[in-house]
């Protein structure tokens, strides 16, 4: 329900329609954090989740915090 759009520096932007947001961000954040054990163990690059309403410019990209899964 969303699409990859385009990678900015470190940054990954998709979109996704607004009911989908949470889910998309866990997958994302799910594969992006994946951990690299031959890199040493344990070690992953923690990532920050970023959302902004639709069509809204960069400046209005805020911090997004996952709700507490059950």
């Amino acid at each position: 329900g969303g699409r990859a759009y385009t990678t900015v520096y470190d940054s990954i932007l998709i979109a996704v329609p607004e009911e989908n947001v949470e889910a998309a961000a866990r997958e994302m954040k799910k594969i992006m954090e994946q951990r690299f054990d031959n890199v040493a163990k344990g070690f992953f690059i923690p990532v920050e989740l970023q959302v902004a309403g639709p069509g809204r410019p960069w400046s209005e990209v805020k911090e997004y915090i996952l709700p507490e899964e059950n």
